[in-house]
Parts: structure tokens; sequence; C-alpha cells
């Protein structure tokens, strides 16, 4: 198996992203005063893009992995996969979120359901999940779910696919209300795993050149340099993500460049481009990073004293702490987890003639 180097790197630096951008509210109940970083253009919030490089990253190699189906068994051991890859761990760090919760009060049951089931919206709108970060995995499950669907569609009985036909024609009349079930079914940022399908369809092609790459790269590039100097409005912020127009335009200011970044890394490493795999390590640990990371800031907040670390020293001081514990709960959580579960991935990669990676798609 040939290592997808760019997809790995990408992983790495999403997910430090993600902590750099969460180091920052972190430094602020830390310190008085702002940041020097805060004041270098738009910096402050731009590490929340690391999400939609998830988004497109997991669009890619769900789309690679799912041509190994073949029929309902390999349909059945795809999901199986799926759920033993990203569900156990985030349980086990959810369980432990929930059990500090006990010891200053019941917890609110209307979050179970983001934190439990993947639905992250109740009566009442939008639910974080107990494991804040956990709301971005209630979409890479609805994404899991609906490839599956349509995989094992093409080998279901016309019985078996006349029914579930009946139960989406019926689902039509749920998703006429407003909210909040529509907000999650169809909201615009899962158009983000769209675009990964696309660039895993052009990579399996391969007639893409080096040239046409490395301009789509550019794209990319100088739309996160737009982003950096101009701004990007309220893109970050989670509660304009859940809802309308927010999520829309996040998908134009993030998910587009974004796109534009991964695949013209994908199709650069596709066309024979040499990618670096410095970010290989990091990479394989960004599951870890980025679920742990909410619990190392926590530790941090509870043990650091206030205005004791200056602004600047307080960000670096979570990043380094959160990218580290991530790699330590890596290796002794993660793995050990996944190994008993019969579930331990590869890396990003291809076969020999490109049909699937068998890398993880989450972060």
């Amino acid at each position: 198996m040939r290592v997808l180097h760019s997809l790995q790197a990408m992983r790495g630096l999403a997910a430090c992203l993600v902590v750099y951008a969460h180091a920052f509210d972190l430094a602020k109940t830390l310190s008085s005063g702002p940041a020097v970083q805060a004041r270098l253009g738009y910096l402050e919030d731009f590490g929340a893009i690391g999400v939609d490089i998830f988004f497109v990253i997991s669009g890619v190699i769900i789309t690679l992995t799912a041509q190994r189906i073949v029929d309902l068994p390999s349909a059945h051991r795809f999901a199986r996969r799926r759920v033993l890859r990203v569900v156990p761990y985030y349980w086990l760090l959810s369980g432990l979120v929930v059990g500090l919760t006990l010891l200053s009060g019941l917890p609110d049951v209307r979050r179970i359901p983001a934190t439990v089931l993947f639905f992250p919206f109740s009566a009442r709108g939008f639910e974080m999940p107990y494991l804040a970060v956990g709301w971005t995995l209630c979409f890479e499950m609805l994404f899991y779910l609906c490839v599956y669907l349509a995989r094992a569609w093409l080998f279901w009985t016309p019985t078996l696919r006349f029914s579930v036909a009946l139960i989406l024609f019926a689902g039509l009349f749920v998703l006429a209300r407003p909210e909040p079930v529509t907000l999650f079914l169809l909201n615009p940022i899962i158009l983000e795993f769209g675009f990964g399908i696309g660039l895993a369809r052009l990579y399996r092609r391969g007639t893409v050149g080096r040239a046409e790459a490395r301009y789509l790269f550019a794209f990319g590039l100088i739309g996160f340099a737009l982003n950096l100097i101009f701004g990007f409005g309220q893109a970050s912020e989670l509660e304009y993500t859940v809802a309308l127009p927010g999520a829309a335009y996040r998908v134009l200011v993030f998910g587009v460049p974004s796109a534009a970044v991964v695949g013209g890394l994908l199709l650069m490493e596709g066309a024979g481009v040499r990618i670096g795999t410095a970010l290989e390590g990091l990479g394989n640990a960004s599951y870890s990073i980025y679920l742990t990371h909410p619990l190392t800031f926590e530790v941090i907040r509870a043990a650091v004293p206030r205005n004791s670390l200056a602004p600047d020293l307080a960000i670096a001081l979570a990043l380094v702490l959160g990218v580290a514990l991530g790699f330590v709960a890596y290796h002794v959580l993660e793995r050990p987890l996944l190994r008993a579960l019969g579930s331990l991935p590869a890396p990003a990669g291809e076969g020999r003639s490109r049909p699937a990676a068998t890398g993880t798609a989450s972060p």
C-alpha cells in the first residue's frame, strides 16, 4: 500500500489549526489584554478552517474506500469499520466529560442525543455534544450513512428497495419542517464532503496533470490569504455554521479554498510530484489531537493562575500541550482501543491500482 502523504499531512495540519483556534479562546480566560497574534490580520479564528479541511478529506477517503463495496457483506464491513473507527473512542472521551459534569450536577439530557446518537438538534435548536468538538462527527456520521445506503442500495432485493424508498419518501414530509431536522440533514456544509467526492474521482481518473494541480493548489492558497487579509465574517462561529445562510457562506469562504488546497496536493501527488512526509506522524494522531485537546485545555485552565501568562505565551503553551498530549493519547488510548476492536487503521493510502484508500477519514 502506498501512503497518500498529502492527505496525511493535511489531516495533521488541520488538527493543529483547530487547536490553534481554540487556544485563542483559552488565552482570553487566562490572560488580560489581546494577544499580538490577534492583531495580525484575521489570524485569531482562521484555524476553524481545519474542520472544513477535515470534511473535504473525508469525502476523498470515503469515496476511495467505498469502491471496495462489491456486495452486501462488503457494505456491512464498510459500515462496521467506520463505526468502530470513530464511535468507541469518541464515546470513551465523551463519557469522561459527562462523568466530570456529574461532579457539579446532573447533565442536560437534551444534549445526550448529540453526544450518543450524533443528532445535534432538539426542539430548542442546536445542541452541543458534551465533548464539544463532536458536533463535526455528527456530520461525519451522516455522510458515512449516506455512502453506506447509496452503495448497499445496489445489492438490495426489489422489495427492500421499495420499502426503503417508501420510508425516504415519508421522510420528505419531515424535511418540510423548517427546523431542526432540516438544518442538520440538509445543511450546506455537507457540500464539503461532495467536494472531496469530486476530487477522489479526478484522482482515480489520473487525467489531471501537474500544472493543473499546481494551479488548483495556488487557487486555494490565494483563498486562504484573502481570508487572512480581508476577513471571513462569522464563518468561524459555530452558531453561524449550523444555521442559514451562515452555513452556505462558510462553504464559500472556507470550503472552496480548502477543497482547492487538498485537491491540489492530492492531484499533484497523483501526477507523480513528491510530497513530503514530515507531517505524516501528525496526521496519524490527528483524531486524538482533535478529540482530546478540549480536555487538555480544561486541565490548563484549572492549573494555570489567571494573568500569570502573557496572552501569546498562553496560546503557545496551549498549542504545544494540546498537540503533544494528543500524541500521547493516540499511543496510550486510541491505538490500543482500535487494536482491541480489530480496527487499527493504516495510514491514508491507495492500492496498487488505486482502488481505495485505507486510512481514516475522520480527523
